[in-house]
C-alpha cells in the first residue's frame, strides 16, 4: 500500500495534474449523500482547499511520509488527505503535524498487529462472553452503504467484563473494532461503486448509569 500511495501521489505531483479532476481510481459519494454538497470533500473543493491539498501532497512525496497504515481502509490517499485536512480546518501545518501524530501513535500501539489479529486472541475469551455483558453489534449497512453498529450501553457491566478479560484487552479489541470497520467500508465502496468512509454508530443508553462505566 504504501508504494502504491506514493506512486498515486508522485504521478500526480509531477504530472502537475488538478487533484480533484475524474479520477477513474476515486468513486464519487452515493447520489443522497450530503458530502455531495458540502464544501471540503472530494469534488467540492473551493480554489484554496485545493491548494492546501496540493500542498499535502506535495509534502508526502517530498518527505516520503508513510502513507501505509493511514491508506489501509482507503481507496485513495487524496482522501486520507482531505480527511486530515477537514479536521484541522485546512489548516496545512496542523494537518501534518496531525499525520504525524497519527502515523507515531499507530506504531506505538501495536495497530497493524492488532488488526492482524483474532478478537478472540486479544480478549482472553469468546465474542460471544465479551457481549453477553457489552451486547454490540453490526446490522447491515444504512442507505449510503454506511457499516450500521448498534452499541447497546444500558446492559454494559465493566465489573463483569473484567471478571472475563482485561479493560486493556478490551482497548485493544476497540481498536481492532475500528479496523475492522473500516474495512467493512472499502469493501462496500467496491461493491456499490462509490465512497463509503464513514459509519453509522447507534448507541442505546436507555436504562444506562454512570456506576456502568466506572473503572474501579
Amino acid at each position: 500500500m504504501r508504494k502504491e500511495s506514493k506512486r498515486a501521489m508522485d504521478k500526480a505531483e509531477k504530472g502537475g495534474r488538478d487533484p480533484l479532476e475524474e479520477d477513474a481510481d476515486i468513486y464519487c459519494y452515493p447520489a443522497n449523500s450530503p458530502y455531495n454538497s458540502m464544501d471540503g470533500y472530494y469534488r467540492r473543493l473551493t480554489d484554496t482547499q485545493k491548494a492546501a491539498l496540493v500542498e499535502m501532497q506535495k509534502w508526502v512525496v517530498d518527505t516520503d511520509v508513510d502513507m501505509a497504515a493511514l491508506c489501509r481502509h482507503t481507496l485513495h490517499p487524496y482522501l486520507t488527505l482531505l480527511r486530515y485536512l477537514r479536521a484541522n480546518g485546512f489548516d496545512t501545518d496542523k494537518a501534518k503535524e496531525h499525520m504525524a501524530k497519527n502515523i507515531a501513535w499507530r506504531k506505538e500501539n501495536r495497530v497493524d498487529a492488532i488488526a492482524a489479529s483474532l478478537p478472540e486472541d486479544l480478549l482472553g475469551c469468546s465474542l460471544a462472553a465479551l457481549t453477553r455483558f457489552f451486547p454490540h453489534w453490526h446490522c447491515g449497512h444504512d442507505t449510503q452503504g454506511r457499516p450500521v453498529l448498534y452499541k447497546q450501553y444500558g446492559k454494559f457491566d465493566v465489573a463483569k467484563l473484567k471478571e472475563i478479560t482485561t479493560m486493556d484487552a478490551v482497548m485493544d479489541y476497540h481498536v481492532w473494532e475500528q479496523e475492522a470497520c473500516l474495512s467493512l467500508c472499502v469493501a462496500e465502496s467496491h461493491q456499490r461503486g462509490v465512497i463509503v468512509d464513514t459509519v453509522t454508530a447507534v448507541m442505546d443508553i436507555e436504562n444506562m448509569k454512570l456506576a456502568q462505566v466506572r473503572r474501579v
